[in-house]
């Protein structure tokens, strides 16, 4: 998944890479099982939620990123935006999954 990741999102040797590696590494099982599925991985992003009130950041800002590590207490989730193959037929609820993923050493809202 981290190659994915990289290819996509330009992340090698970045610090977004380093932060997310172990968040990878912990959930791989549970990220992997969602790729046998019948969704399709859209987007993947970071969402700081515990002090500024659910700031988005795209794995490719970098700059963005470093601006809000900063600052204390700060700790972002990642996001897995997953659609269903069939979106277009199969609009009702779960036509759009987010896997929300945390690491255990993080304090943070999981």
């Amino acid at each position: 998944m981290i190659t994915l990741l990289q290819n996509k999102f330009g992340l090698k040797n970045q610090k977004i890479q380093k932060y997310i590696t172990p968040i990878l590494e912990e959930h791989k099982e549970a990220i992997s099982s969602f790729e046998k599925t019948s969704y399709r991985l859209v987007d993947v992003y970071l969402k700081e939620t515990l002090r500024f009130g659910y700031v988005v950041i795209p794995l490719n800002n970098e700059e963005e990123f470093e601006k809000y590590m900063q600052k204390s207490g700060i700790e972002f989730v990642l996001i897995f935006e997953y659609q269903h193959k069939d979106f277009e037929k199969f609009e009702g609820p779960g036509s759009i999954v987010l896997l929300t993923l945390s690491h255990n050493s993080f304090s943070g809202i999981l």
